[in-house]
C-alpha cells in the first residue's frame, strides 16, 4: 500500500512540473520547425505533431492567388469551425492543433508574421478570405514548438476604421452587418447566445465589437479598436496577433 501511495505521489508531482514550463524558452534560438515531443502525449497526438515540420515547409511569400487552389463554402467552413470567431484558450484536444487543419483542409498558403505565430489562408465560394492564426504554444505558456489554433477571421470586403466610426452602443447588430457583411455568419452562428463579439480585420486596424442579446436582437455593448492589428485585454496577458501580409488583404 505504501509503495502504490509513493508511487501516485511522484506521478503527481511530475504532472505539476511538468505544468511549470520555464517563460525562458521562449526566447530559445532553438529552429522553430522542431516540434517537441513531450511525454503525457497519446500516439495519436504525437502523430499529429510530427506532421508539423511537413506543414511549416509550406511558408511561402507567393501571391495567394497562385498558391490556393481549393474554395470551400461559408457553410463548410462553419461546421468545421474554421471561421468561428472566437480565442483560444491554451489547447486540451488534439483538433486544436495545426496538423488538424492540415487533414481536415489541405493548407495550400501558409505565412509566418512573428517568431511564434503563423496563418492559413483559405478562399470561400461566396469569395470571402479565411484567416486561421496558429500560434506556437510556447507564446501560450505551455510547449514550445507545437502550433495551435489561436484565433480566427473571416473578410468579404476592403473596411476601414472610418467605415466603423458610424457604429454606436446602442446600435444593432444589423448595422454592424451593413458595413460588414462577413458579420451575418457569426449572427446565424450564435443565435441562442446571450453575447458575443465579432472581429474585423480592417485596412489599418482590427476591431472587436461586443453585443448583448435585447428581446429577439442583438446590441453593440462595446467596442474595442486596435490600431497595430495586436488584440490585447487588460484582464489578461495573452495577446492576438492579428497582422497579414498586405498582399493577403482581400
Amino acid at each position: 500500500m505504501k509503495k502504490r501511495v509513493l508511487i501516485t505521489f511522484i506521478c503527481a508531482l511530475l504532472i505539476v512540473l511538468s505544468a511549470c514550463v520555464d517563460n525562458s524558452s521562449v526566447e530559445s534560438n532553438e529552429p522553430l520547425t522542431e516540434t517537441s515531443i513531450l511525454e503525457g502525449y497519446d500516439e495519436r497526438d504525437m502523430q499529429k505533431m510530427e506532421l508539423q515540420s511537413d506543414i511549416l515547409a509550406k511558408e511561402s511569400i507567393e501571391l495567394y492567388s497562385k498558391l490556393i487552389t481549393k474554395t470551400y463554402t461559408e457553410k463548410d467552413l462553419f461546421e468545421n469551425h474554421i471561421l468561428y470567431a472566437f480565442f483560444h484558450t491554451p489547447p486540451s484536444f488534439a483538433s486544436d492543433y495545426i496538423s488538424n487543419d492540415e487533414y481536415v483542409y489541405q493548407i495550400e498558403c501558409l505565412r509566418r508574421i512573428s517568431d511564434y505565430t503563423i496563418y492559413a489562408v483559405y478562399k470561400t465560394d461566396e469569395g470571402g478570405l479565411a484567416y486561421r492564426f496558429f500560434a506556437d504554444d510556447a507564446y501560450k505558456r505551455r510547449y514550445k514548438g507545437i502550433y495551435v489554433l489561436s484565433h480566427n477571421i473571416y473578410v468579404k470586403k476592403k473596411i476601414s476604421h472610418s467605415e466603423f466610426e458610424k457604429v454606436k452602443i446602442g446600435d444593432s447588430i444589423e448595422r454592424v452587418e451593413e458595413i460588414d457583411p462577413a458579420t451575418e455568419l457569426y449572427k446565424n452562428e450564435l443565435i441562442d447566445t446571450e453575447s458575443f463579439s465579432t472581429i474585423h480585420l480592417l485596412t489599418d486596424g482590427v476591431m472587436l465589437v461586443h453585443y448583448n442579446k435585447s428581446g429577439e436582437d442583438y446590441k453593440v455593448s462595446v467596442i474595442d479598436y486596435f490600431d497595430d492589428f495586436i488584440i490585447s485585454f487588460d484582464d489578461h496577458d495573452t495577446t492576438y496577433d492579428c497582422r497579414i501580409r498586405q498582399e493577403d488583404f482581400i
